[in-house]
């Protein structure tokens, strides 16, 4: 069994990007993550934007997106989560209750997560808002659609 070496940003930055579906993506996540989701009692609905594309590796996607969703499912109970898109090209994980600001854990995974995408040299913000339960926007370079 070979070890797993991170590759570095160069070695990543070196693969051609192509334009991802971005709901195509998502989806896949989701139904990987149904079973926990529903364990803990919460509902999940995908409403990203059929048509969005970004231009981006989809590993990164995938390990951003996918570790966003899996971390509020996580941190949260009978709940409704969301993952939406706005027209400038960001993704939103929502949940409706959970003001998930209050988990400290949560938090840095999410800070982490950020240093993650920017080692591999995914061009990401993650911002949230936790007023009433949490939005998180995750801000990728979008291409032309």
């Amino acid at each position: 069994m070979k070890p797993y070496i991170m590759k570095t940003e160069a070695e990543v930055n070196k693969k051609e990007k192509k334009p991802v579906r971005v709901k195509s993506v998502i989806d896949k996540l989701i139904s990987g993550m149904l079973p926990g989701c529903t364990k803990k009692g919460n509902f999940i609905v995908n409403s990203v934007c059929p048509e969005l594309r970004m231009m981006i590796d989809e590993n990164i996607l995938a390990l951003v997106i996918g570790n966003l969703i899996n971390d509020a499912i996580k941190f949260t109970e009978n709940d409704s989560l969301e993952v939406s898109s706005s027209g400038r090209g960001e993704i939103i994980v929502s949940s409706k209750k959970f003001s998930l600001a209050k988990n400290r854990s949560f938090i840095v995974c999410v800070d982490a997560l950020q240093i993650v995408a920017q080692r591999f040299g995914a061009p990401v913000s993650i911002t949230g808002s936790f007023e009433n339960g949490t939005v998180l926007s995750v801000h990728f370079e979008k291409i032309a659609a």
